[in-house]
């Protein structure tokens, strides 16, 4: 019965996460636009929810790694999903630090200008918001599996 809320609450966080991945950066560029000037506690608010998907994510593929009932290919998409908001905050966050600027840039500078790491972001977090759509859809219906009794 444990295993069932866990595979609910999974589908409902992905959905959510769907949708707070998805209209969250396009709210956070309009911010930004306006010069709205708690433009930066949303963007790092953004990137908490990032890091919690994505212990939700390996929490879940732990946790269900035994499961029968569930395809194997939901807990990888979860995972997947994660890791990508969980790269893309990192990345993002280490851009903001002054002393990890020069080490993302040399990473990175060469192959991407500063606008286009700025959009690498955002299209990440669409990108992880449409696996995560996936994701929670498979999840709510790997419920139909579970019966009463277990």
């Amino acid at each position: 019965m444990k295993k069932k809320y866990l595979v609910l609450v999974d589908g409902l966080f992905a959905l959510l996460g769907s949708a707070i991945n998805f209209f969250g950066p396009i709210l956070i560029l309009a911010m930004g636009i306006g010069a709205y000037k708690d433009t930066f506690r949303y963007f790092i608010a953004l990137n908490i929810w990032n890091v919690f998907i994505f212990l939700v994510a390996i929490a879940s593929k732990y946790l269900l790694r035994d499961e029968k009932r569930i395809k194997k290919w939901i807990l990888y998409l979860f995972l997947i999903a994660g890791s990508i908001l969980f790269l893309a905050s990192i990345l993002a966050v280490c851009e903001n630090i002054p002393f990890l600027e020069g080490l993302v840039n040399g990473l990175l500078g060469k192959m991407f200008t500063d606008s286009q790491l700025f959009a690498a972001y955002f299209y990440s977090q669409w990108v992880a918001g449409g696996l995560l759509v996936i994701c929670g859809i498979a999840f709510l219906l790997s419920l139909k599996n579970f019966k009463e009794k277990d």
